[in-house]
């Protein structure tokens, strides 16, 4: 099996398991992924500049900073959006 392979049987595994379906799991992985762009904005802004010779200033905004702020709308409404647990 190659890797592809064993990274989409591994996330339809988790998926299947309903591990994603509590909030606080949601709300966890928004944030690590939310950290992962803070502590690793620079070298997504280098990849796209080397893979795609996107500019440094576009990079950032277009890609790193409007993820973020996503990521933070989100997180402010998710609250509202789930159906509560019966």
């Amino acid at each position: 099996m190659d890797t592809y392979s064993k990274v989409v049987n591994s996330a339809r595994k988790a998926f299947n398991s309903e591990i994603t379906k509590p909030l606080d799991f949601r709300v966890k992985q928004l944030k690590a992924f939310y950290q992962l762009l803070e502590e690793n904005g620079d070298e997504l802004v280098r990849a796209l500049r080397k893979d795609l010779r996107k500019p440094k200033t576009e990079a950032l905004l277009a890609e790193v900073e409007v993820t973020k702020n996503q990521i933070k709308g989100v997180l402010y409404e998710i609250h509202k959006w789930v159906k509560p647990e019966q």
